[in-house]
C-alpha cells in the first residue's frame, strides 16, 4: 500500500497529491486575497456566512481537496488510461461527501453542492467514480486530516450558505478553483517537490505575486476622485457637455446603483461620462476595474487606444488589455501538466485571460459568455465579478443576442456587478425589458435621458435638456442599390468638388465590387476600402490609416477622397465625413451611420457644404436581395417606408419617435402588417434558440455543476460552439507563406498541427481572416484545397498555402474567392 507522500497527483515531473493539494490550496488563498476585490470578498463571505478570515481558510482547504479522488486503486495502478470512463473528480465528490456527512456529521443538503463544485472542475466529462476499498478511504481520511491542519480550517466553521441564491457562491467558488489548480499545475511550479512542506506557502507567494504582476492579473488600486474634473482632468470644471454633468449629478445622493443607461446621439461624450460613472460605482460596490463591451473588434482596437489615453492622464502604472486579441504574453513554451491543457494553454493567453484583468475593452461577445454554459465560462463570471460592466452601442444586437444579454444583466444583478448601457437610439420596449431585471418600477421614456436604478430598485431620470450638437440632415433616397456602377459614379460625383465620402454597404462583396468599379472610373482618386474580410496584419493596417485620414483632428485628411466600408465604421468608431451613402438598413442603424457625418466640429469642410446630406440607396423594386441577409426584409421595408416620409432628420428631435416607429407594428402600413406578424412570430423563436446556451437563474443550481459543458467558447473550436450570434459560425483561415505551410505540414500528424509557440502562432494569426463555416467548406471541399487543422494555441485553425488559385489575398480588397456560396 502506497504511503500518502508516494501518491501521485502530476506526472512528468512527479508531484505528489499532497504538495499538488498545498500549492493549489495557497494559490487559492494568494487569489482571494490578492485578486478578489473587496466587494466580492464581502458578497461571499455573506452567501456563505462566515466571517472573512474564516473564508480564506475555507477556501485554502476546499480547493486543497480537489484532487482527492486521485487517491483511489485505478489511478495510482495507472489502470485509469484503461478504464477512461473513470473520473477522479467523481470519485472526490464520493470521498467528500462520505467524509464530510458521516466523518463530521455535516448535513448533506449542506455539503452537496461543496462536493458538486469540486466534481465539476473538469468541464466536460462524463464517466464514473472509482470504488475505493477501506485501505484507500484511509489514505484520503489521512489527506483530508493534513490539508483542514495545513489551512487552519475547523471543519466545525464548515459554511452554511445563509442565501437561496446558490448560485452565487457555487459560481464564484468553481472559479477561483479552475483557476487555482491550473496555475498550480503549470511550469512555475514544477519543483515545488522538492519544498519543504513548511515553506510551500512562502515559496507560492513568491511565485504567484511575480506572476501576477507580469500577467495583468495584479489590481492596481486607485481613487480617481470623485468629480467629473478629477476623472478626466483634460476637461475643465464648467467645460463638461450636459449628459457628463448629470452623469457627477447622479452621484450626489450617494445611492449605490446597480445600472444606469445613457441615452444620448452620437457625440455628447457618453464615452467619458460611463468612464467617470463606472470609477463611481467600483468605489460603491467595492469593485478594482472595468470592462467595456463594444460591437465590433475594431471598436474595440478604437477604444483599447482612448482608454490607455485615459490612464496617462493619471500617470497611472496600469494598462487596459485587449480581449479579442493576441497579444501573446504567455511564454514560448508552455507547460502544463494537466489534461485540460488545450484549454490552460488558451486561457492563459490574454485573448482571454484579459476578462480576468484588472481593465479590459473587448467585443460584448466576450461578456456575454460569462452568461453561457461553456465549458470554463465560469472565468469570464468570476473576472466580471471584479468590475463595472459598461456595454456600448446597446441598441445594435438582435433579439438572439438581447437575450443572452438579458441573461448576462440577470447575474450581473445578483453578482453585485454594477453595469452601465450606453446607446445612441434604443427602442422604449427594449428600455423597459432592461428596466424590468432591476427593478418593478416604470421609467420615464424621455429622450435623450439618463436613468439609473439603485439597489433597491428605485429609479432616477435625469433629462438631458440640451445636447451638445444639434444636426439636421438632408434625406436623400436612390434606388440603385443593385447597380454597382451606379453607386460607384454617384460618388464620384459626390467628391468632384473635394471632400470625404463614406460608402457604407452592408456585404463585404458589395464593398468590393463598388471599390473596384470607382477604381476602374477613375484610378487617380484617394479611394480605400475597409471591411472584415482582410488578413490580421492587413487589416491592423487598414483601420490605423483610416483613423489617420478621418478621426478627429486629422493632419491626414485628403482634400477629396471615398472609402467604401462595411458595418466596421458604423459603430463607436471615431471617423468624420462630409458625405454619407448608405445601403438601406434599420432606422436605428441608418441613425449610427448619420452620426460618422459632420461629427468633428473643427473639421474643413468643402466649399459651401453647410449641410449634411445622407443617401440611402434602395431597390429599384421590392428586392433587397443580399442585403437581406443581413438585416430582416420587413425592417428594411419599415426603415425605407420611414424615411420617404421625412426629407430631413432633426437629432436629437427625430430619434426616439423614429426608431419606435421602426420597430412598432401599430406604425406598419395595412399591406405589410401580415409579413410584420410572421417577423415577431420569427423573432420570438430567435430569441428562444439562444436559450440552449444560457445560465440558469442564480437562484438555482449553477448549471456547469451538474450538466456536462456541451459547448466550447471559441469560434475556432472544432468541438460545438456556442453561439452569440445567430449569424451563421465563423471559422478562421490563416493562408501562409509555401515555406511556412511546409514547415508546419512537416510537423503534422494526420493534416493536424499543434502549436506552443507564440512567435509561430502569432505569425499564422496575423495571415488569418474569419469566414463562413459553410463559405469554407464549400471552397475547401469543392476544389480540393489541402489544409492543415491547428490545435492548441492555434486550436481549430484552418491553415492553407498562399500559392492556392481559388482563395486569394490582395492588400487593398481584402481575400477574395469566385464561385462561393450566396454571400
Amino acid at each position: 500500500m502506497l504511503q500518502l507522500n508516494e501518491v501521485w497527483a502530476k506526472t512528468n515531473p512527479f508531484q505528489s497529491i499532497v504538495t499538488h493539494g498545498l500549492v493549489s490550496g495557497f494559490v487559492a488563498q494568494f487569489l482571494m486575497e490578492e485578486y478578489l476585490c473587496e466587494g466580492t470578498k464581502k458578497q461571499l463571505a455573506e452567501e456563505l456566512n462566515l466571517k472573512q478570515e474564516d473564508l480564506i481558510s475555507f477556501t485554502g482547504y476546499f480547493v486543497s481537496l480537489h484532487d482527492i479522488g486521485k487517491i483511489s486503486k485505478r489511478f495510482q495502478n495507472d489502470e485509469h488510461d484503461k478504464f477512461n470512463n473513470i473520473r477522479h473528480e467523481k470519485t472526490s465528490f464520493r470521498a467528500l461527501m462520505r467524509i464530510w456527512t458521516k466523518e463530521y456529521g455535516i448535513n448533506r443538503r449542506i455539503a452537496r453542492p461543496f462536493g458538486e463544485i469540486i466534481q465539476a472542475h473538469h468541464q466536460g466529462k462524463s464517466g464514473f467514480e472509482d470504488d475505493c476499498d477501506n485501505e484507500w478511504q484511509a489514505l484520503q481520511d489521512e489527506f483530508e486530516k493534513l490539508m483542514a491542519d495545513s489551512f487552519c480550517f475547523n471543519r466545525l466553521s464548515f459554511p452554511v450558505p445563509a442565501t437561496e441564491m446558490q448560485g452565487i457562491y457555487e459560481a464564484i467558488l468553481l472559479g477561483i478553483l479552475i483557476l487555482s489548480d491550473w496555475l498550480a499545475s503549470g511550469n512555475m511550479f514544477t519543483d515545488a517537490e522538492q519544498w519543504q512542506n513548511d515553506s510551500v506557502m512562502e515559496n507560492v507567494w513568491e511565485k504567484m505575486k511575480t506572476f501576477s504582476k507580469e500577467s495583468g492579473l495584479q489590481p492596481v488600486k486607485k481613487s480617481y476622485g470623485t468629480s467629473f474634473s478629477d476623472v478626466w482632468p483634460n476637461i475643465p470644471a464648467g467645460k463638461e457637455r450636459e449628459l457628463q454633468k448629470l452623469s457627477q449629478k447622479i452621484f450626489e445622493d450617494e445611492k449605490r446603483y446597480s445600472m444606469i443607461l445613457m441615452e444620448a446621439p452620437m457625440g455628447e461624450g457618453k464615452t467619458e461620462a460611463a468612464v467617470y460613472a463606472a470609477s463611481r460605482m467600483a468605489e460603491q460596490w467595492g469593485k478594482d476595474g472595468f470592462y467595456i463591451g463594444l460591437p465590433t473588434s475594431a471598436t474595440s482596437n478604437q477604444m483599447l487606444t482612448r482608454m490607455n489615453d485615459f490612464f496617462a492622464l493619471h500617470n497611472a502604472d496600469t494598462a487596459v488589455r485587449l480581449l479579442h486579441s493576441q497579444a501573446w504574453l504567455i511564454e514560448d513554451e508552455a507547460l502544463y501538466n494537466s489534461e485540460d491543457e488545450k484549454y490552460i494553454c488558451q486561457w492563459l493567453l490574454p485573448g482571454r485571460r484579459a476578462m480576468l484583468s484588472q481593465y479590459a475593452v473587448g467585443t460584448v461577445d466576450q461578456a456575454m459568455m460569462a452568461a453561457m454554459c461553456v465549458r470554463y465560462g465560469v472565468l469570464r463570471l468570476l473576472g466580471l465579478t471584479e468590475k463595472v460592466l459598461i456595454i456600448d452601442e446597446i441598441h445594435a444586437y438582435d433579439m438572439y443576442m438581447m437575450n443572452i444579454l438579458k441573461g448576462l444583466l440577470v447575474w450581473c444583478r445578483a453578482l453585485q456587478i454594477p453595469v452601465i448601457l450606453l446607446s445612441a437610439t434604443l427602442p422604449v420596449s427594449r428600455k423597459k425589458e432592461i428596466f424590468g431585471i432591476f427593478t418593478n418600477e416604470e421609467a420615464e421614456t424621455v429622450y435623450p435621458c439618463i436613468t439609473a436604478i439603485d439597489e433597491r430598485g428605485a429609479i432616477k431620470s435625469l433629462h438631458i435638456g440640451a445636447v451638445a450638437k444639434k444636426m439636421e440632415y438632408k434625406v436623400e433616397i436612390k434606388p440603385i442599390l443593385h447597380s454597382y456602377s451606379d453607386i460607384a459614379r454617384l460618388a464620384l460625383a459626390q467628391v468632384s468638388e473635394g471632400g470625404c465620402c463614406c460608402v457604407l454597404m452592408n456585404t463585404v462583396r458589395q464593398a468590393q465590387s463598388v471599390y473596384s468599379e470607382i477604381r476602374s472610373m477613375d484610378s487617380s482618386i484617394d479611394t480605400m476600402l475597409f471591411h472584415s474580410r482582410f488578413l490580421n496584419k492587413d487589416r491592423n493596417d487598414i483601420e490605423k490609416r483610416c483613423i489617420a485620414k478621418y478621426g478627429k483632428n486629422s493632419k491626414e485628411r485628403p482634400a477629396r477622397s471615398i472609402l467604401v466600408a462595411t458595418q466596421v465604421v458604423e459603430q463607436s468608431l471615431d471617423v468624420d465625413f462630409d458625405y454619407m451613402i448608405t445601403s438601406i438598413a434599420p432606422i436605428d442603424l441608418i441613425l449610427q451611420r448619420m452620426g460618422r457625418q459632420f461629427r468633428h466640429e473643427d473639421t474643413l469642410r468643402p466649399h459651401g457644404l453647410e449641410q449634411p446630406t445622407i443617401i440611402v440607396i434602395t431597390p429599384e423594386k421590392d428586392d433587397y436581395g443580399p442585403d437581406s441577409y443581413v438585416y430582416d426584409r420587413c425592417v428594411l421595408r419599415q426603415s425605407e417606408y420611414i424615411l420617404k416620409k421625412h426629407k430631413t432628420i432633426r437629432i436629437p428631435e427625430d430619434v426616439e419617435q423614429m426608431v419606435n416607429a421602426c420597430y412598432d407594428i401599430s406604425c406598419v402600413p395595412p399591406e405589410n402588417a401580415e409579413e410584420w406578424k410572421a417577423y415577431e412570430t420569427d423573432i420570438s423563436d430567435k430569441e428562444a434558440l439562444s436559450d440552449k446556451f444560457k445560465l440558469n437563474d442564480p437562484s438555482q443550481k449553477f448549471l456547469p455543476l451538474y450538466a456536462d459543458a456541451e459547448f466550447d467558447d471559441g469560434e475556432n473550436s472544432k468541438y460545438l460552439s456556442a453561439q452569440t450570434r445567430l449569424s451563421e459560425p465563423t471559422s478562421t483561415l490563416a493562408i501562409v507563406e509555401e515555406k511556412q505551410f511546409e514547415e508546419l505540414s512537416a510537423l503534422a500528424e494526420n493534416q493536424n498541427v499543434a502549436v506552443r509557440n507564440k512567435k509561430t502562432a502569432k505569425d499564422i494569426f496575423d495571415c488569418s481572416v474569419s469566414i463562413r463555416n459553410k463559405m469554407l467548406d464549400h471552397l475547401l471541399e469543392k476544389n480540393k484545397i489541402k489544409y492543415l487543422s491547428g490545435e492548441m494555441l492555434i486550436e481549430g485553425v484552418r491553415i492553407i498555402c498562399d500559392n492556392n488559385e481559388i482563395i486569394k489575398t490582395d492588400k487593398e480588397e481584402g481575400v477574395k474567392w469566385e464561385g462561393g456560396l450566396n454571400e
